[in-house]
């Protein structure tokens, strides 16, 4: 692990605002991309850096920063999205029904969900 992701687990703020200036157009482009509005993609960035700081403790035992904060970004401009569009619909996969996955995809599921329940736990009870 970084000594920068350490210092911040550390509760070090000048650690975590040199993490915030090396991730920040990324994780605002992509927030930009999938909001489609500076607003909401200023918004949905502040919210996945807060929610990164307030659950800094568990950064060490991370094994991949950059997934943990793809995965935490990808989940807080879904539910800006919801909230923007009063959506909550879940559709089923029609594509999927009846075919078996094959080995690959079966990896990249497993590898997948390993690391949403990885994040998962790492988040705060709220």
């Amino acid at each position: 692990m970084s000594s920068l992701l350490r210092r911040t687990a550390q509760g070090d703020e000048h650690a975590f605002a040199r993490l915030v200036d090396e991730y920040w157009n990324n994780i605002y482009t992509q927030s930009l991309v999938y909001t489609r509005s500076v607003q909401q993609a200023e918004e949905a960035t502040q919210d996945i850096f807060m929610k990164i700081w307030n659950s800094r403790v568990s950064l060490p035992s991370l094994d991949n920063f950059e997934n943990f904060l793809f995965i935490v970004a990808r989940n807080v401009i879904i539910s800006a999205l919801r909230k923007k569009r009063g959506l909550y619909v879940v559709e089923p996969a029609k594509d999927i029904i009846g075919a078996a996955p094959s080995p690959d995809q079966q990896f990249a599921y497993k590898e997948s969900y390993d690391i949403i329940n990885r994040g998962i736990d790492l988040m705060p009870p709220q």
